[in-house]
C-alpha cells in the first residue's frame, strides 16, 4: 500500500489493484491491510485511534526493496497514481454505510466510473449494503477455509444471498481444489485465489 508499489501495478500492466482501505481517528481514508503500523512501521498503534497529521509526522514504512523514508498514503493520492489501472478492488477495513459513500465520492473526484470498481471483502454488512444502495458495483465475497469446507453449496448460497459477481478463495493449506474451482466457474461465479501465508 505504499507510492512504489502502486507504481510498479502501474508500469507492469496489472489488470486489478486491490485497494484495502482503513480511516484515521480524524476521518481521513488511508491505504492500510493491517489496523495497526507495527508490521509496515514498527509503530504499534491502530491507525483509526491516530490523526492523519501524526501518522505521516512519525510513521514511516520500513525500508523494504531498496525504498525508504515512504509515508502512509490517502486514497486521492492512491488514486492519482492507479488511475490508469482498468480495474480496482475496494476492501473496506472497519466499514461503515459513511465511509462508503465517502469513498466512492473520491472514485468519483479521480474520474473513474463505479463500473471498474469491485467490492471485494469478507465484510457481510459491506456487501449487503452495496447489493442494496449500489447494486451495479459487483460484489466479491472472500471465502474461508471453514465455508469451502461446507462445500460447493455453501458458497453458492453465499453467492445467492449477496448477489455476489464472485468469490476470493484461499490457496493455504491446499483448502480450495481445482474441482471446487471449475464448478463455481460452471455455475457463472468469476473466482480468485488468495495466497496469503
Amino acid at each position: 500500500a505504499s507510492r512504489p508499489a502502486y507504481r510498479n501495478a502501474v508500469t507492469s500492466g496489472s489488470d486489478i489493484v486491490k485497494l484495502d482501505l482503513q480511516r484515521t481517528k480524524d476521518g481521513v481514508i488511508v491505504m492500510g491491510h493491517d489496523p495497526t503500523l507495527k508490521r509496515n512501521m514498527g509503530w504499534d498503534v491502530c491507525i483509526a485511534d491516530v490523526d492523519y497529521a501524526e501518522i505521516l509526522e512519525k510513521g514511516t514504512f520500513i525500508a523494504k526493496g531498496g525504498y525508504a523514508q515512504e509515508k502512509i498514503l490517502r486514497l486521492d493520492e492512491a488514486l492519482d497514481i492507479v488511475k490508469p489501472v482498468p480495474e480496482f478492488w475496494i476492501d473496506f477495513k472497519r466499514f461503515t454505510p459513511d465511509f462508503a459513500e465517502k469513498v466512492l465520492t473520491e472514485f468519483r473526484k479521480a474520474g473513474i466510473d463505479e463500473s471498474r470498481i469491485m467490492i471485494a471483502t469478507f465484510t457481510r454488512p459491506a456487501l449487503a449494503y452495496f447489493q442494496q444502495k449500489h447494486p451495479a458495483i459487483r460484489r466479491v465475497g472472500h471465502i474461508g477455509e471453514k465455508q469451502i469446507k461446507e462445500g460447493v453449496g455453501s458458497v453458492l448460497a453465499y453467492r445467492d444471498k449477496y448477489g455476489l459477481w464472485g468469490v476470493n478463495m484461499p490457496v493455504a493449506q491446499k483448502a480450495t481444489k481445482p474441482e471446487d474451482v471449475k464448478a463455481l466457474r460452471a455455475n457463472g461465479l468469476w473466482v480468485s485465489l488468495w495466497f496469503v501465508q
